[in-house]
């Protein structure tokens, strides 16, 4: 059964090192030759590669994360200063409310006065100053929430981008590998046979151990 993958190692050295030991190996009986198929094999570098991307998908969330924690930080400082304001705007909406009431079910002439239409107008401006200060903060925490909305978004779609090409080149340096690892069995096979037809059985069970990586 093959090994996964990843648990594979480079063959090059070893291959180097049974040719070295075997010089009958370069003098033209063995064919075809097997050195550029094992280069091509080895080291891997297209699953070295997606090894690589994998790794740096850690970047993705490491860049949302730094995105939501300012939007976040932003939007604490802002609902901090709309609840003071809140509160400073309801005291003195309050107040006005109070006095106001006192005037409630009276029939007095100083009620036509200057002093109730005052009232009213206070009453109204804290109102409307309240309302527009309320809705300001609250717009800019929007905004903020939006931006950690497509924060979120935009590392959702990069994540998945990346993954689809990281699985895809995954596979591809996969079936690429196997159509190697086939091509070395059958070129190894052959060898050794002729090691067998020499009677080298040092050199058959070298030209085995090369398999042992699959």
């Amino acid at each position: 059964m093959s090994k996964k993958m990843e648990d594979r190692e480079e063959i090059s050295a070893k291959w180097t090192g049974i040719k070295s030991k075997f010089p009958t190996l370069s003098k033209g009986l063995f064919n075809p030759d097997l050195s550029p198929v094992i280069k091509s094999y080895d080291p891997l570098q297209a699953w070295d590669k997606m090894d690589d991307l994998a790794e740096k998908l850690g970047d993705v969330l490491s860049e949302m994360n730094k995105n939501l924690e300012k939007a976040s930080s932003s939007m604490d400082s802002l609902r901090d200063e709309r609840d003071k304001i809140d509160k400073k705007d309801m005291d003195l909406i309050k107040n006005n409310v109070e006095k106001i009431n006192a005037y409630v079910g009276k029939k007095d002439l100083n009620m036509v006065d200057g002093q109730v239409l005052s009232l009213l107008n206070g009453y109204a401006l804290a109102l409307d100053d309240a309302y527009t200060m309320h809705k300001s903060l609250s717009d800019q925490l929007g905004k903020h929430g939006a931006a950690m909305v497509a924060a979120a978004k935009k590392a959702r779609d990069d994540y998945k981008s990346k993954s689809d090409v990281i699985t895809a080149g995954y596979k591809k340096a996969e079936a690429d590998a196997l159509k190697l690892e086939a091509q070395i069995r059958q070129i190894d096979a052959n060898y050794q046979k002729v090691a067998v037809q020499m009677e080298n059985t040092d050199l058959v069970e070298a030209l085995r151990s090369l398999l042992d990586n699959f």
